[in-house]
C-alpha cells in the first residue's frame, strides 16, 4: 500500500475499511488524508506492536479507524517523527478508542465473562451508595463482601486466573498505551471475539485495590493456594490499572499531571524506539513546563 508523506503540520491519514459480507474476502481499505481536528468520526486502534511480518489477517466489518502501523509511514523518519509528536492529538480526538490484547483462549474468555460481572455487581453497589448519599466506607465494605463472595464460588480459582490471563497482557507494559487508554473520550476492550467497555477494568482494578488495603498483611482462610500465587504475581499489574483510573481523572477534571511522577510511573514501560517514551509521557503532562516546550517545539521530532 503507498503511502506517500504527509508533511503538514496537524493533519494525519485515518484508514477506510469497506465492509465485507464475508471474512474470508480480501480487505479493500484506502488511506484518507485529513486533519485532525474537524476529520470525520474515526476510532484510534491501541494495541502492542508483535513481528515485523503479519502472521495473521485482521476482519474488520467496515469502519474508519487509526492504526499507526499502518496510517504512519514507518519508513519515513521524516513523517514518522512528524507524527509522533501529535499522537497524543490524534487519540484525544477519537470518538473511541478501542483496546486489542491480542488473540482469545479459553482463559481469557473466562476472564472475560467473570470481569464483566464482577464488575457489573461492583457498579451497582457504587450506584446505590451514591444515590442513597452513604458513607463511602459502606461501599468499600460492600466491595469487599462482594470480593470474598467470589473466594466462596467453587469455579473461583478459574474466574481468578482468567481475569490475570488479561491482565498479563503484553499491552499493559507498553509506554504508549498510557497515553492512548488515558486521553480515551471512551474506550472498549476486546480479546479475541468477546469484549467489554474498558470502565470494567477500572471499576475491577479498584475493586480490587479497595480489598488488598482491607485485607494488607493477611492471609484469609478462604484464599486458596492459587489465589495466594495470583495475588502475589498480579499485585502491581492491578496497579498499573488503578493508576490509569485515576491519569484519567485527572485529565477528565483538568487537574495537574507532574512529569517526576510520570517518569517514575512509565520506568517499567517500553516502547519499540526507546526514544518514543520521551513523546508518550509529554503528551500526557500539562503543567507548565510542557506548554513552554510545546511553544518552543518545532513541528517535528529531531529523532532520525
Amino acid at each position: 500500500m503507498a503511502q506517500g508523506k504527509v508533511l503538514e503540520s496537524r493533519w494525519f491519514r485515518i484508514l477506510s475499511v469497506e465492509p465485507s459480507p464475508d471474512p474470508q474476502y480480501r480487505i479493500f481499505c484506502s488511506l484518507l488524508h485529513q486533519p485532525i481536528k474537524g476529520s470525520q468520526d474515526y476510532e484510534a486502534l491501541s494495541y502492542t506492536w508483535g513481528t515485523d511480518k503479519a502472521i495473521a489477517p485482521i476482519f474488520i466489518d467496515g469502519g474508519v479507524l487509526f492504526v499507526d502501523g499502518v496510517c504512519i509511514n514507518q519508513d519515513d523518519a521524516t513523517v514518522r517523527n512528524n507524527q509522533v509528536s501529535q499522537m497524543a492529538d490524534i487519540y484525544s480526538s477519537s470518538i473511541e478508542v478501542l483496546v486489542w490484547l491480542g488473540e482469545g483462549n479459553k482463559y481469557t474468555d473466562r476472564g472475560m465473562d467473570s470481569l464483566g460481572e464482577i464488575s457489573a455487581r461492583a457498579k451497582l453497589i457504587e450506584d446505590r451508595i451514591l444515590k442513597e448519599r452513604s458513607d463511602r466506607h459502606q461501599m468499600h465494605k460492600e466491595w469487599t463482601d462482594l470480593f470474598h463472595s467470589v473466594h466462596a464460588r467453587h469455579d473461583s480459582d478459574e474466574c481468578f486466573a482468567g481475569i490475570g490471563a488479561l491482565f498479563f497482557r503484553d499491552w499493559w507494559n507498553r509506554v504508549w498505551t498510557v497515553q492512548e487508554i488515558t486521553l480515551a473520550r471512551a474506550a472498549k476492550v476486546q480479546v479475541g471475539k468477546k469484549s467489554l467497555p474498558w470502565e470494567c477494568f477500572e471499576i475491577f482494578s479498584k475493586l480490587y485495590t479497595v480489598d488488598a488495603v482491607h485485607t494488607s498483611g493477611q492471609v484469609r482462610p478462604e484464599w486458596s493456594e492459587k489465589y495466594r500465587i495470583f495475588q502475589y504475581y498480579t499485585r502491581q499489574i492491578f496497579i498499573k490499572a488503578d493508576t490509569i483510573r485515576v491519569m484519567r481523572i485527572k485529565m477528565l477534571e483538568n487537574i495537574e499531571i507532574l512529569l517526576s511522577p510520570m517518569v517514575q510511573y512509565t520506568l517499567r514501560r517500553f516502547a519499540t524506539d526507546p526514544r518514543d517514551k520521551i513523546y508518550a509521557i509529554l503528551g500526557l503532562i500539562n503543567c507548565a513546563f510542557v506548554e513552554i516546550w510545546k511553544a518552543d517545539e518545532p513541528g517535528s521530532s529531531s529523532f532520525d
